[in-house]
């Protein structure tokens, strides 16, 4: 089916060349610190004679558009059918492909680079996953020596060398990555309630700690001596209150 049929904006899910439209209930994720999209969806329909099971199930590579703009591609991670005594449907969830980066192991032979961008390495681990890699602005000088640690997933090795140089790396709505440098661009769109803001809250926590303990162990005349409470950190300041020495030593 063709984007131009549905309505201004529509949000559709393309499986195999094949567009689903008109959901129930639709939420779609996109951050700046998180390296893959994520959505949800759900459609419910009343009972058909004969009505079949929608073929849509977990493992399916799928694309999530708004209108005819893209803003994921990547694969259902699960897939929910349900019924009622007047209804069926199913509710479905999933992720950019470059989730795969936060689920596998980073496994290179070698692993260990020599002189290497962040943008190299980010296409080296995006590789086996099929995840491409772009770059906006500048992405800094080469990493003179970066190696994988043990067991480490490819995006725990990523940003570890992104934060070394201070860039984030975004999901690009197909499925890949871009790599952009932190403050390197503003936006000049004012912000304002009411008019590109239409809702919006937050959370206010209580936090009240009056101060801190600080308990240790240390060694004097070859003695384990406890020590504690030594220091006491405070809201305003630190204060000593003092310490009292124990013999650990077995009798």
């Amino acid at each position: 089916m063709d984007s131009r049929q549905y309505p201004i904006d529509p949000i559709i899910l393309r499986i195999d060349g094949v567009d689903w439209a008109y959901w129930k209930s639709v939420e779609i994720t996109r951050q700046m610190d998180a390296i893959a999209g994520t959505f949800s969806i759900s459609l419910a329909d009343r009972w058909v004679n004969g009505a079949q099971a929608l073929p849509i199930a977990a493992g399916m590579e799928c694309e999530v558009l708004i209108g005819r703009d893209p803003v994921l591609k990547g694969y259902i991670d699960k897939s929910s059918p349900f019924f009622s005594a007047v209804d069926h449907g199913i509710s479905i969830s999933g992720r950019d492909k470059s989730a795969d980066l936060v689920d596998c192991s980073a496994v290179h032979k070698p692993g260990h680079w020599m002189n290497v961008t962040v943008l190299q390495l980010a296409g080296i681990l995006g590789q086996p996953f099929g995840v491409s890699v772009t770059a906006e602005g500048d992405i800094g000088a080469p990493i003179p020596s970066f190696k994988l640690e043990q067991g480490e997933t490819a995006f725990e090795a990523l940003d570890r060398a992104l934060k070394l140089r201070e860039i984030l790396a975004c999901p690009d709505g197909a499925g890949g990555l871009v790599l952009l440098k932190v403050g390197a661009r503003q936006n000049d769109t004012t912000l304002k309630q009411g008019d590109n803001i239409l809702i919006g809250g937050c959370t206010v926590y209580a936090v009240e700690i009056e101060g801190r303990k600080v308990v240790g162990l240390s060694v004097v005349n070859n003695k384990a001596v406890a020590r504690g409470p030594q220091t006491v950190f405070k809201n305003k300041g630190i204060v000593h209150t003092g310490v009292f020495r124990a013999d650990l030593r077995p009798q």
